[in-house]
């Protein structure tokens, strides 16, 4: 396991076997639940292909989410003008906007405080 949750096998946010259910749950809460997360902190280091994200989720973060899920949350993401699209040809490439940074800041942020109040 590396610092950013890449995994050598098992994904690191993946199911378990010895989970607890509330332990799933927090984690779907965290994963799947929070999908818009994850996608800006992708988009945030480089624009990309929709379809390369979900693999890329899998590969960095250790979970992989459903490709329809995928897209539908790229779509909110592009209608709240968090992300653009720059086309090449009859490619779509997804891209952070200045919008979409300041809302990846802030959920850093909440995400920063509220560990800090859990376990600190």
């Amino acid at each position: 396991m590396t610092r950013h949750g890449k995994s050598t096998g098992k994904g690191f946010y993946g199911p378990d076997a010895s989970d607890t259910p509330e332990m799933r749950r927090l984690k779907r809460m965290l994963t799947t639940e929070s999908l818009w997360l994850w996608i800006l902190i992708l988009l945030s280091r480089k624009p990309r292909h929709a379809y390369v994200l979900r693999n890329e989720i899998r590969d960095e973060f250790g979970f992989m989410p459903g490709n329809v899920t995928c897209y539908k949350v790229l779509y909110f993401l592009k209608r709240g003008n968090y992300v653009g699209i720059k086309e090449e040809g009859r490619k779509k490439i997804y891209y952070i906007t200045e919008k979409g940074r300041k809302e990846l800041s802030k959920a850093k942020k909440f995400l920063e405080e509220t560990s800090e109040e859990l376990f600190d």
